[in-house]
């Protein structure tokens, strides 16, 4: 997922957009969409033609996204998957528990008081 962030940024600094970005890099439209939701994860070789779109380094991509922070709001950190359909889960899964611990908490009432 960081180097979709990075890419996306990268392709936002150059001011270009989605679609020539894709039409400079000859991929498939739905290959590079596949790509950047995280379906499919993106190859080196992907990143050097990417690179060479943006007019910048391939090494200059995989270091600016080994050197951000892991992504821990989302995904599941024991198995690395950072789908949307996992990051979901896991959101509804800290919300009941949070529920489940709210409702533990036994506020006061009036006649706890008596």
């Amino acid at each position: 997922m960081r180097v979709i962030d990075v890419i996306e940024n990268a392709r936002m600094d150059a001011e270009m957009s989605q679609a020539e970005l894709i039409q400079r890099t000859g991929m498939g439209r739905n290959t590079f969409y596949k790509k950047l939701r995280g379906e499919v994860p993106f190859n080196t070789n992907d990143i050097d033609v990417i690179a060479e779109a943006l007019d910048c380094d391939p090494m200059l991509i995989l270091r600016t996204a080994a050197s951000r922070p892991a992504l821990s709001v989302v995904g599941d950190s024991d198995t690395g998957d950072l789908s949307p359909r996992r990051a979901t889960e896991k959101a509804r899964e800290s919300w009941n528990a949070g529920t489940k611990k709210r409702a533990a908490k036994k506020r006061p009432t009036d006649e706890d008081t008596k």
